[in-house]
Formats: C-alpha cells, structure tokens, sequence
C-alpha cells in the first residue's frame, strides 16, 4: 500500500497503468481468443502510419451493436487499453470511429447509462423532489474514449473525445432509445439525450483539457472523483468470493442485482470483516467533464423543458481537428508514421488470456 499511495501522491501515470492493466487481467472481459481473432478477421482496417495523409483523414461515426462486424472491432480496440473491463446493465451506445478515406480505425466511443449518485454533476443542478434519478438518466457517460495508433500518434483522442459533441451521437441515442421503457421500472426512456460526462483515466487528463470547437468549450472540467473503488483490492477478490460463498452472501449477478457486483461483494466482505468503508479509498482522484448537448441545461436538470441542441456536425469538427491538431502534430513529428502498429496490436493481444 505504501508503493500505491506514493505512486498516487506523485500522480504516476506509469504505475497506475500498470495497476489498471493488472486489475483488468483480473477481472472477466473479452476472451483472449475471441478478440485475437476478430482482429486476424478485421486485420486490413487497422492502419499502419506510412498509409496515412493526414489532410485526408475523414471520420465517421459506425455504430457498433453486438454481433455485428463493428461490434467485433469495437471489442478488439477496447481490449487493448489497460482499463479493466465494463459489463454494466443500463443503456449502451457503441461506435468504432472510422476513417472512410484509408478505410481505417481510428478509435472507439462507448457510452453507458450514467451513475446515480456523482457529487460534482448534481451540486450543478436542482433537481426537483423525486425526480433526480429521472432526470439524470436523460444524460449518459462515456467510459471508453480513445484513438489506436496510428492516429493517436496525431492527437487522434482530441478527435474522438470532441466526436462525443456531435450531432451524430444524440440522433444514435434518438433512434435507438426513442419510444422505448427501461425493463426494470417500465418507464419511457427521457429524450433527448442532453449531455454526457465521463472521467479521466490516470488523474489529470491531457486529452479532455482545453477540449474546444473554436471558441466552444466541449467538455467542460466540473471536478474530480472522490478516489473511491477497488482498484487496489483487486488482487484480493478470489479470496472474498471464497469467503462470501462460504458464507452465503456471494453476489453471481444478473438482471435486477445493477452493474457493481464486484463493488457490492466487496463491500459486503469488508462490512461482514468489520473493516470500515475507508478500505474502498484508493486516492485516485479522476477529473470529471461534462458535455453540454442543449442549450440551457440547468433548466434541463431542474424538470423544465431543455434548450435547443448545441449543433455540431461530425464533418465539421474532424475539419477543425485536422486544421488545429493533426497537421501540426504530424509536422512537428516527422517519425510519427514510421513504426508497424499491427504488429504492436498483435503484441498487445497475445499477452491477454
């Protein structure tokens, strides 16, 4: 605990990588099998650096359902971050963001239904008796964001995190989710969807900071997280599951139990051991941003009627970003395109089991 909390003082990117990559092998995820060989199937659309122009980069949005081909390359790309895996219930929105030019990945976006409970989003609005959970699940977070090199060699995350702002996601959300009833209270699904947080990996985070369109700010900085979790008791859970089962209180899952079953095994171990809820603070304290889709999103939030959408096309952004981030990056860097990012990806998946 010593190495964690130092390394945790130092905000040490490095360490905390590694720890994330060691709970992820940890957790249950994408079979190793499986995802390497979607990626034999998909090899061709992954890019390496001496194919690409970067004045011709074109994205576009590909919506990534399950068993489907997108669905597939969405799994290969989310299996090779350290991260550990998400499998929670609610309402989930996938895309493979694609550049149509070189018929290339160039990285994912995956949002989720949002936490009920996220101290530095609700001390912004004034929630009307009752109807906070409503309300909030009007919004949804992103918790896989990010570029594959080569295009994360030309800031390519600046591309997919602002790629969050466009018009293209709120219609995904508007034709998957309109006219459709949550399963477990059968309520209509809140349109239109208003806006989206999400929280940096590793602490501070370079690729959400100063995020803008212009003169517009995307996704605005609204705090950091309080650093609790269980990042750190990861190593341990064999055991508590052993124990709880012994016991009788060992959570399997399943529809109706919600999306934390590790968090909730653990935390009943800890409550049954005696050992206080201080165990669950790991100290790393992520930021939190926020995306505003509408105009007037206080009003929103406080059970008005939202503003109108903050519109911004796929088309125009990718401009903005080629012009104000992948050009000059390219430039300044001449040997970004140099290496075999295949087999770099090829590496990266061999070691998972």
């Amino acid at each position: 605990m010593k190495e964690f909390d130092a390394a945790t003082a130092k905000d040490d990117k490095d360490y905390l990588r590694a720890l994330h990559g060691r709970a992820k092998q940890l957790q249950p995820g994408v079979p190793g099998k499986r995802v390497r060989a979607a990626f034999v199937k998909h090899r061709a659309m992954f890019a390496i650096g001496n194919e690409i122009d970067p004045n011709k980069i074109r994205p576009v949005l590909k919506l990534a359902s399950q068993d489907t081909e997108w669905g597939e390359i969405f799994g290969v790309v989310r299996a090779l971050w350290s991260m550990p895996y998400n499998k929670g219930y609610g309402r989930r929105l996938r895309f493979v963001v694609f550049d149509a030019h070189h018929e290339a990945v160039i990285g994912i976006i995956g949002l989720q239904s949002p936490p009920a409970d996220l101290q530095c989003r609700d001390m912004l609005f004034q929630y009307p008796k009752q109807r906070k959970l409503e309300l909030v699940n009007s919004t949804m977070d992103a918790y896989a964001v990010g570029a594959i090199p080569p295009y994360s060699y030309l800031l390519g995350g600046k591309l997919v995190a602002g790629l969050i702002a466009t018009d293209a996601v709120r219609e995904a959300y508007w034709t998957q989710y309109a006219g459709k009833k949550t399963e477990m209270e059968n309520k209509l699904i809140r349109q239109p969807l208003v806006a989206v947080t999400t929280t940096s990996a590793f602490g501070r985070s370079s690729m959400y900071n100063r995020l803008k369109y212009k003169n517009r700010l995307l996704a605005e900085p609204i705090g950091s997280t309080l650093g609790f979790g269980t990042l750190h008791l990861e190593h341990l859970y064999d055991g508590i599951r052993a124990y709880l089962e012994m016991t009788g209180e060992y959570n399997n899952g399943g529809f109706g139990t919600g999306p934390k079953v590790r968090w909730q095994n653990i935390v009943t171990a800890l409550n049954r051991l005696g050992l206080g809820s201080d165990m669950l603070r790991h100290g790393v304290q992520r930021e939190v941003f926020l995306y505003r889709l509408v105009e007037d999103l206080e009003s929103g939030m406080s059970g008005g009627e939202p503003g109108n959408p903050e519109r911004l096309s796929v088309q125009d952004y990718s401009e903005f970003w080629i012009e104000r981030w992948a050009v000059p990056r390219a430039q300044r860097f001449p040997h970004w395109s140099n290496g075999d990012e295949r087999i770099l990806i090829e590496q990266t998946l061999a070691a998972i089991s």
